[in-house]
């Protein structure tokens, strides 16, 4: 915060100057020098004078904007989008901390299945020709469910033990429509946050970018959801037709794209040139 000049100071830097001062300043035993003082010593001295509190308000001015921190930079995606103009939000580096053990986990509570949830599967799952599907955009269909029910549903012997995840969804089973609402007291969905990239190559030069420039090497670990370009270079006296990727084919001429879903597989094998 940049503080107001103090009246004090204000007194201060007016005692320096002739309106502390009569007319007539030699006639109150000023000497010629102490006069030419007044001229400029309000203006320039190092403490109780416009430019020392000039420097003054510069000083808390920029401690103040230091101090702020400019909103588009703070992200919740500490692995994708730190970096040396980003930095980590509260909730980033709680989310962090939790995935520092490679696995990103989501916690609901309290979710209720109503009657009207429940639909007939077109296959069934066993015993369990039933589903109802919870809406819960967070999740993903790589995730694994725990799920609880509350403790007078988890008695009813028409309910699953197992859940499924899919896109935006969790999925519970049972053996029939149930004719009461159904509580899940506690759910767990985690998924791994980072896979490791593996190259494969002999006589040949893998490329792996990320959409930020970044280039991975084999062992390397990279986030879940990152986006990868990959290409593929011949070393000097050999050739190389085709490289795959994930266990896909691609023409080594071509450049292969590849969102992180599990561990980054690149293959591909140098022929020597005759």
């Amino acid at each position: 915060m940049i503080n107001k000049t103090t009246e004090n100071t204000k007194m201060a830097i007016l005692r320096k100057t002739p309106f502390a001062h009569g007319t007539r300043p030699s006639d109150d035993g000023m000497p010629a020098a102490q006069v030419k003082k007044m001229f400029y010593t309000a203006l320039a001295d190092e403490e109780n004078s416009i430019l020392s509190e000039m420097e003054r308000m510069r000083e808390e001015a920029n401690a103040d904007i230091a101090a702020k921190v400019d909103e588009t930079c703070v992200t919740d995606r500490v692995e994708q989008a730190v970096d040396s103009h980003h930095i980590p939000s509260t909730l980033g580096l709680t989310r962090y901390v939790d995935q520092v053990g490679n696995v990103l986990r989501i916690f609901y509570s309290g979710l209720v299945i109503k009657t009207a949830d429940w639909y007939q599967l077109d296959t069934a799952l066993g015993t369990y020709g039933y589903a109802a599907d919870i809406s819960l955009p967070n999740v993903i269909a790589s995730m694994i469910p725990e799920l609880c029910f509350a403790p007078a549903d988890a008695v009813r012997p028409q309910l699953a033990t197992f859940c499924s995840c899919s896109a935006g969804k969790v999925t519970v089973y049972a053996t029939e429509a149930i004719d009461s609402a159904v509580t899940v007291a506690s759910l767990i969905c985690s998924v791994p946050t980072y896979y490791t990239v593996l190259i494969r190559a002999q006589h040949a030069d893998v490329a792996v970018v990320d959409g930020e420039g970044k280039r991975y090497h084999s062992g390397d670990f990279v986030a879940l959801g990152e986006e990868l370009t990959v290409s593929v270079t011949a070393q000097t006296g050999y050739a190389v037709t085709t490289y795959t990727l994930n266990g896909t084919a691609h023409q080594a001429a071509s450049t292969a794209t590849y969102t992180v879903a599990g561990t980054v597989v690149i293959e591909a094998t140098g022929e020597v040139v005759s």
